[in-house]
């Protein structure tokens, strides 16, 4: 072909071409060269065919060359046709260009004859696929974008297969490869028993559609009952409930704790964050880098609770910590160095553990309540607006005296501890304590106190 040959040849090629290959039957110095040696054993196989052919399997071997000034772009996925129907094979230049004046080639398992040529301005049918001839159709409405297109026409099923849509410029070219998923459909023409036989499994698949609509209707309610008390039982299994009485803890901030940026009121209930450090005496109690303040409280043994007001607080965390824990430093909030705590910062909830642990909340928290079960290593968190659990830390094995935990990170507003007898809302809780159902576990459930009255 005068036209494949006018591109420039590849070292390989030139070199299997050469005379002195064609007297000798060895490959000398290049022998370690693998494109040579493919070409090489290709050269072998395609003796005693014609010289286009020959052309054309180098071309679909040898792929894009580095010389290319364009790439020939295809459908992403492959195209579906119908028997009988007409199909459409795309392809397209990218970047955009005029393909009027260059040779495009649609081919399947040989390069020549192809499936449909247009070379010089015009379709050439001497060159088309004997059993293409009469049922191919060129799209070149948008040629000049390098945009087109060929249908298929009677789509049969050994259409079914790949597809190359080649572009060649001068010396360069390039192909997309496409494929063409063919589909039997049943018509009018098929014999009467593939008929009836497509009739009777379609009546089959809608009997059976109806029998699985009325057994899901008359199980829905039953599936998802089902589905609950399946959740309830791995919650059993995982912990158990039991009825516990809790105390109402009356805390009290310990200003011997104190950061130094943190101003108490006279009370001792509430704190808030200033914008400088105070001169206070650097006693071996008091936090000295991050601004944390403990409450007076120690507990060793029993179940406790306090509830905490951080509405207007942008930067907080609340919980418990070892009395011996370690004021100075930046010491971690983590439980291996002694603190079980639960924070606000970023607007963002965090269980401070190892790894630490978002938690997603449909609202900002105004009130949350500490719950503490110490033989149980039990510390908890509940929103007490509507009194749903939030958090509860992995169980921990209790050694010495525990106290009420407090930092600030923000200075926007104050946090309030409330009084043991009041809640922040005017709330009466009774004086002997509150009785609550709630788990022993680490994984956070839903509405476990009940009991509780309403905010």
């Amino acid at each position: 072909m005068a036209e494949s040959s006018a591109r420039s040849l590849t070292r390989a090629e030139r070199f299997l071409q050469a005379p002195h290959l064609q007297r000798r039957g060895v490959i000398t110095r290049e022998r370690s060269d693998p494109e040579i040696l493919t070409l090489w054993e290709k050269n072998g196989k395609m003796e005693g065919r014609g010289k286009e052919e020959e052309q054309g399997k180098r071309e679909v071997e040898a792929g894009k060359r580095k010389g290319a000034q364009f790439t020939v772009m295809g459908p992403a996925g492959p195209i579906l046709a119908m028997v009988g129907e007409n199909t459409t094979l795309p392809c397209h230049l990218s970047p955009e260009k005029n393909a009027e004046n260059m040779e495009i080639r649609w081919y399947r398992s040989q390069f020549s004859p192809a499936v449909l040529l247009y070379k010089g301005r015009r379709e050439r049918t001497e060159e088309q696929m004997e059993e293409y001839q009469g049922r191919t159709t060129f799209l070149s409405e948008a040629i000049s974008q390098g945009k087109v297109g060929l249908i298929i026409h009677n789509v049969t099923a050994h259409e079914n297969g790949m597809y190359c849509c080649y572009f060649q410029e001068g010396r360069s070219y390039d192909k997309a490869i496409l494929h063409l998923r063919v589909a039997q459909s049943f018509t009018p023409s098929l014999s009467p028993w593939i008929a009836a036989l497509a009739v009777i499994l379609a009546i089959l698949m809608l009997f059976t559609f109806g029998i699985m609509c009325l057994i899901k209707k008359f199980h829905g309610g039953k599936k998802s009952l089902s589905e609950e008390k399946d959740t309830e039982y791995e919650e059993r299994e995982i912990t158990r409930w039991r009825r516990t009485l809790l105390h109402a803890a009356d805390v009290v901030l310990d200003p011997d704790t104190a950061h130094p940026e943190l101003f108490l009121s006279e009370d001792g209930r509430s704190v808030r964050r200033g914008p400088s450090r105070q001169s206070l005496p650097n006693n071996p109690e008091r936090f000295d880098c991050r601004p944390c303040v403990l409450g007076r409280e120690r507990f060793s043994s029993g179940r406790h609770y306090w509830e905490v007001e951080v509405e207007d607080v942008m930067v907080w965390a609340i919980g418990v910590c070892r009395d011996s824990t370690e004021r100075k430093g930046e010491a971690l909030l983590l439980p291996q160095n002694g603190f079980w705590t639960l924070e606000m910062f970023g607007n963002q909830y965090r269980a401070l553990s190892s790894p630490e642990r978002i938690l997603p909340m449909k609202e900002r928290l105004c009130r949350v309540a500490v719950f503490l079960d110490y033989e149980a290593g039990d510390v908890s968190f509940y929103n007490m607006r509507d009194r749903s659990h939030i958090y509860t830390c992995p169980l921990s094995t209790f050694s010495g005296p525990l106290r009420p935990f407090f930092r600030l990170g923000s200075d926007d507003s104050a946090l309030f501890i409330c009084p043991v007898f009041t809640g922040a809302q005017g709330v009466m809780v009774p004086e002997d304590g509150l009785i609550l159902h709630r788990p022993r576990t680490c994984y956070p459930l839903q509405g476990q106190f009940s009991d509780l009255p309403a905010i």
